[in-house]
């Protein structure tokens, strides 16, 4: 069991989405331990089990916990160096709108097809229970599906295994909710509440603005700027008459305008992967022993064209000083150096690519106690010269109480 400790630079709270840079939600990760013949997972360890934490921009976050309970893996499932199984980590360096990912374009696409799949539904839910009030969308919301849930579940349970009738009636009835449920979550976290709203404007509307959305990606055109305004303001003006509508204002909420980690592809992560950096934990097995420094440091930056090729030797120079790493080091291998010079190094590295959120994973835990505070201080300076924002993990409170405290 880790814990997560919130330690606030100015004493803020941490609901304003605003200066989020990360929001995780119930995130999971199960690694299955047993599986039957056709692949399905019998058994399985909770690695992670329902953490959920925000983290400002410029602001230190500190998972703390014994050796073994996660803390790693919560960090690489963050990453998607695993797979997500469930929940979500938003990330909100970009907007689904700047950076326009595959999964919202698929949404935006399919919204009227999500909307004709949620009237069905209500449709055959509202004839399961023989209550022509589920069709009315003002009366529909989360709270009534969620006792309509939990009143046929507990039916089921109570009944009586030889009444068939009502069994599979039950069954039925739940079965629909589930998928409206999921429908709406699915569908809200992109667009909101625009499932609901019976305007057929709306559709083309918000296709309108994805075009002009690619267009400003590659311009970057007042004129297509002032182009999307409107629109929104037009989308807006839609909005408005469901200000009234309970439901509505319940998906409305759920939006995210960050992006989703765990439905990126593959491409997409990797364009985001110089903004998300990680600090392994040991200096010693995670620098490659057959590279110089400089090859190690200049490797990803060269990879993802930080700076002009005639510049990356003086880039990585001055991160090396900026590290406290003498330039002479540039041409030496990872063997001819200490262990805290060596977590330099791994600092040094992940700041190559300008990142703005690092994961430190237990950066200090491999070292002496005096290099200790010579690295947390070096990371706490860094965090002023750069604005970096941090999540620091160890198993060390008095660490983490340290550097995540102003």
């Amino acid at each position: 069991m880790f814990h997560v400790i919130y330690m606030m630079k100015e004493g803020k709270a941490m609901n304003d989405k605003s200066n989020l840079i990360l929001e995780v939600k119930h995130l999971k990760k199960y690694f299955p331990l047993s599986k039957d013949l056709f692949g399905k997972t019998l058994t399985s360890l909770k690695a992670v089990d329902d953490v959920s934490f925000t983290l400002e921009k410029g602001k230190t976050i500190g998972v703390v916990g014994e050796s073994g309970c996660g803390k790693t893996t919560l960090g690489r499932t963050i990453l998607q160096l695993y797979d997500t199984t469930g929940g979500k980590s938003i990330y909100y360096g970009h907007t689904v709108y700047e950076f326009l990912p595959n999964y919202y374009l698929k949404a935006v696409k399919n919204l009227s097809n999500y909307k004709k799949e949620y009237n069905k539904l209500k449709e055959e839910l509202s004839v399961l229970l023989s209550d022509e009030l589920l069709k009315d969308e003002n009366y529909v919301t989360l709270n009534i599906l969620d006792i309509l849930l939990k009143t046929y579940e507990t039916k089921l349970n109570e009944l009586n295994s030889e009444d068939k009738e009502n069994n599979d009636l039950y069954k039925k009835v739940i079965k629909c909710i589930l998928k409206i449920k999921e429908l709406l979550e699915q569908v809200s976290s992109i667009c909101g509440g625009l499932i609901i709203v019976n305007d057929s404007d709306i559709f083309s509307l918000l296709e309108e603005k994805v075009k002009l959305c690619k267009v400003y990606k590659k311009n970057k055109s007042e004129e297509t700027l002032t182009n999307i305004n409107d629109i929104d303001n037009k989308i807006l003006e839609v909005k408005k008459q469901y200000q009234n509508n309970v439901l509505f204002n319940e998906l409305e909420s759920n939006i995210e305008i960050g992006l989703n980690l765990a439905l990126l592809s593959k491409e997409e992560l990797r364009s985001l992967r110089t903004e998300i950096q990680l600090i392994f934990q040991d200096p010693y097995s995670s620098l490659p022993p057959r590279m110089t420094i400089g090859e190690i440091l200049s490797e990803a930056v060269k990879v993802h064209n930080i700076v002009p090729k005639e510049e990356v030797t003086e880039h990585i120079r001055n991160i090396m000083k900026m590290c406290g790493l003498q330039p002479q080091y540039y041409d030496r291998y990872p063997h001819e150096f200490s262990g805290g010079q060596r977590q330099r190094i791994c600092i040094a590295r992940a700041l190559a690519v300008n990142p703005k959120l690092v994961i430190c994973d237990e950066p200090v835990s491999a070292l002496d106690v005096s290099i200790q505070a010579q690295i947390i201080n070096l990371l706490k300076q860094l965090q002023n010269e750069l604005g970096l924002t941090y999540m620091f993990i160890s198993h060390d409170l008095s660490v983490v109480k340290y550097i995540t405290d102003s």
